[in-house]
C-alpha cells in the first residue's frame, strides 16, 4: 500500500468515526421519565418516590419510555407511570435533562395522591424514602450508570424540599 493510499484510508476511517458520532448525538433515544412522588401523611417534608423494576427485573428505575409521535414529554411521562407502575398523578414540573450512553432523559415530577392505589402494572413497583431510593438506584450499577438516576432524584428532592 502506498503512502497516499494509507492517508486516504486513515481519512476515510476518521470521517466514518465523525459521521457515526454525529449520528449518535442526533438520534440518541429520547425518553420521558416519571419521577412519581407522594407526601407522607403526618410527616411534614417527608416524601416517598416510586421506582419500578427494570425489564430484566434486576434493578430499580423511575418509570420511563419513549415519547410517541405527537405526544409531549410530560404526557409520555404520565403514560409511562400509568403503564409501568399502574399509578396516576398530576405533572408537577419538569426537571433538568439527564443522559447516559443510550438515551437522553426528560424527567417530570408526577405528584401522586397519598391514598392512590396501584392498578394493574407492567412491572413490579415500590415506594421508597429518599435514602432508600438512592440506595436502590445505586444497587447493581456502576457509578457512571447510576449518575443520571441519582442526579434526577437529587434535583427532585431539592425541588420538593424532601427529607
Amino acid at each position: 500500500m502506498s503512502p497516499s493510499e494509507v492517508v486516504l484510508l486513515l481519512a476515510a476511517i476518521v470521517l466514518t468515526a465523525l459521521l457515526v458520532a454525529d449520528w449518535l448525538r442526533r438520534y440518541q433515544q429520547k425518553q420521558a421519565v416519571a419521577v412519581c412522588y407522594r407526601l407522607v401523611q403526618n410527616a411534614p417534608g417527608k416524601v416517598e418516590f416510586l421506582l419500578v423494576r427494570t425489564s430484566n427485573g434486576k434493578r430499580w428505575v423511575f418509570p420511563k419510555g419513549r415519547i410517541a409521535r405527537g405526544e409531549s414529554a410530560a404526557e409520555a411521562a404520565a403514560r409511562e407511570a400509568r403503564e409501568e407502575a399502574g399509578i396516576e398523578g398530576c405533572v408537577a414540573g419538569r426537571l433538568p435533562k439527564a443522559a447516559n450512553a443510550d438515551a437522553t432523559f426528560a424527567p417530570y415530577l408526577l405528584e401522586v395522591d397519598t391514598n392512590a392505589k396501584l392498578s394493574k402494572a407492567e412491572r413490579e413497583s415500590e415506594w421508597f424514602t429518599l435514602s432508600a431510593a438512592e440506595e436502590a438506584l445505586r444497587k447493581g450499577r456502576t457509578k457512571k450508570e447510576a449518575k443520571p438516576w441519582l442526579r434526577i432524584l437529587s434535583v427532585a428532592a431539592l425541588r420538593l424540599n424532601a427529607k
